[in-house]
Formats: structure tokens, C-alpha cells, sequence
């Protein structure tokens, strides 16, 4: 049993109370390819969490434990472990952290699981862990890209996506703080020159209000 990509071993650290479980887990996963380590408590596994640097967690919560718990929400709130994924197994479906956890947790795990499921989990789980890492390294890129210019950018969300966007640097331009200024669209605009106002309101209505032709025949919008 296993897998094979073109991305270095993904590290797991294996979290529970029970020996048996955590030994199983870990030898399968170790024989699919994955390098591991284990933690018997929230305090060895937060030691673990800063010496081995896991990119993926497996949460024990089959045996009820109030510490495991506190150690998500620990990892979930903290800046250094953003990456982290965390995967909850548990079979305890009426436990009440559990369900209080559901709608925000990673990913899932329902014990007994057989080995060739866990495998295949857990590779969904790295995929969903390598693309996650790909798009904040893009973020990151695009962030020094955008730092490294002296330039005010505004970008506005025409889908309601995720929210209009100012820079810091556009409202350090006029003399203000990042918070000083909300991220939204009459933010910018009750900065303008009143005869601006109007046409570019018209101007940026819409992402594709415009098209322009190029020389070689490829259109634009703006």
C-alpha cells in the first residue's frame, strides 16, 4: 500500500488516548508513505506541534477528553499553525463537542475505519492540504509584489465573494491608517473630487462595462 506523488512525504501527527489505535494508525499511514508522530495528550502533542511541524493533525475524540478539545481550538486560533489541518476521528456521534466542532473542523474520520479507507482519506486530505499551501504561497507573492510598488490599489467585488478590498497603502496615501478606512466602495468614492464622482461610479459599474480591441485582434474590459 502506497502513494505516490511528486510532493515531498506530508507529516502527520496522530493525537489519542488509546494505544492501540494511535500504533495501528501510524503504521499504516507510515507504510502509505507519510512520516509520523504521536502524542498521548494535548501537552506532548503541542511540544510535537512546535519541534515536528506537522502539516496535518489527527484528533483523537474517541474516548471523551476535554484537553483534545482545547488543543483544536488551540491550534485552530494560532497564527504560526494556520496550515495545519486538523482531522477529527472520533464514533461518538452524540458526543456534544463533537457536534459543536463539526461545522468548522477540516475534515472527519468515523471509527472503525479499515485501512484502505484511512489511506484514501487521508491522500483527499493531503491534496486538500497541498492546495491550500499552494494558494497562500500565491497570496503571499502577490502581497510583496503589491508591497514592492508605491502605488494605491482598490479592487471591488462585483460577485460578493469576498468583499471589496483598499490597500493600505492607498489610504497611507491620504494621510490615514489601515483601520482608519473601511474596505468598501463608498469608502473611496467620498474621497474623490466631486466632478469625479459620477463618471467613474459609471466607469466601474460593472467588470466588463468596456471592451477594448487590441493589435492583435484580443479584447480587453475594463
Amino acid at each position: 500500500m502506497s502513494i505516490k506523488n511528486n510532493h515531498p512525504p506530508l507529516k502527520i501527527l496522530m493525537v489519542g488516548a488509546d494505544t492501540d489505535t494511535r500504533d495501528n494508525t501510524v503504521h499504516v499511514l507510515e507504510q502509505a508513505g507519510y512520516l509520523t508522530c504521536t502524542a498521548d495528550n494535548s501537552l506532548k502533542a503541542l511540544q510535537c506541534l512546535h519541534d515536528y511541524k506537522p502539516q496535518i493533525v489527527l484528533l483523537d475524540l474517541n474516548v471523551p477528553d476535554m484537553d483534545n478539545v482545547d488543543l483544536y481550538r488551540e491550534i485552530k486560533t494560532t497564527p504560526k499553525l494556520v496550515d495545519v489541518l486538523v482531522i477529527i476521528c472520533s464514533d461518538m456521534d452524540n458526543n456534544e463537542h463533537i457536534i459543536d466542532m463539526e461545522s468548522e473542523v477540516d475534515g472527519y474520520i468515523r471509527h472503525p475505519i479499515n485501512n484502505h479507507e484511512l489511506v484514501a482519506q487521508m491522500t483527499a486530505f493531503a491534496r486538500i492540504w497541498q492546495l491550500n499551501h499552494k494558494l497562500r504561497e500565491s497570496e503571499a507573492r502577490y502581497e510583496r509584489a503589491v508591497n514592492g510598488f508605491n502605488d494605491g490599489l482598490w479592487e471591488w467585488d462585483y460577485y460578493g465573494a469576498k468583499g471589496d478590498y483598499i490597500s493600505p497603502r492607498w489610504k497611507q496615501l491620504l494621510g490615514y491608517a489601515d483601520h482608519e478606512i473601511p474596505n468598501e466602495k463608498e469608502s473611496f468614492f467620498s474621497r474623490l473630487h466631486p466632478e469625479d464622482i459620477t463618471p467613474l461610479k459609471e466607469k466601474t459599474s460593472s467588470p466588463f462595462r468596456d471592451k477594448y480591441t487590441l493589435c492583435n485582434g484580443n479584447t480587453f474590459a475594463l
